[in-house]
């Protein structure tokens, strides 16, 4: 069993890199990780209840925390390749450069509760207190 989820695993890999069907390999792979989680759970849970005697529990988890951890590996490469991860991260920073670049003269404060707030925002963020819309 082990050698035909291993195949299955592995598969993606032996089919070449990301492309029309790189989406397919990663939803497939996604799949799969949930599928791995989802028996390590009922696995676990087994144990718990008794179900599983312990020299049984280590080696089975210990043969689905490998596949898991494979499945992982792949979809990390699959991301990386495709940018997916870089892109993303790169469009956060953005964000927060953008924020941080505020003048402090532009900062106002909530009537109300006394946060800090953009002239661009129309509630306060902290009390949720209307403010005048930006022109007004």
């Amino acid at each position: 069993m082990a050698v035909l989820v291993a195949a299955y695993v592995l598969r993606p890999v032996a089919s070449g890199g990301p492309g029309p069907q790189g989406v397919g390999q990663l939803s497939a792979l996604q799949a799969e990780r949930e599928r791995l989680l989802d028996a390590l759970q009922e696995l676990d849970l087994d144990h718990f209840m008794g179900k599983v005697l312990e020299r049984d529990y280590r080696p089975q988890r210990q043969a689905l925390t490998l596949q898991g951890a494979q499945v992982l590996r792949r979809i990390d490469e699959l991301q990386g390749a495709a940018g997916g991860q870089a892109g993303l991260e790169a469009e956060i920073e953005a964000a927060v450069a953008k924020l941080r670049a505020v003048p402090q003269a532009s900062l106002q404060y909530c009537h109300h509760c006394g946060s800090r707030v953009l002239p661009s925002d129309r509630f306060c963020s902290n009390c949720g207190a209307a403010h005048a819309e930006p022109g007004d």
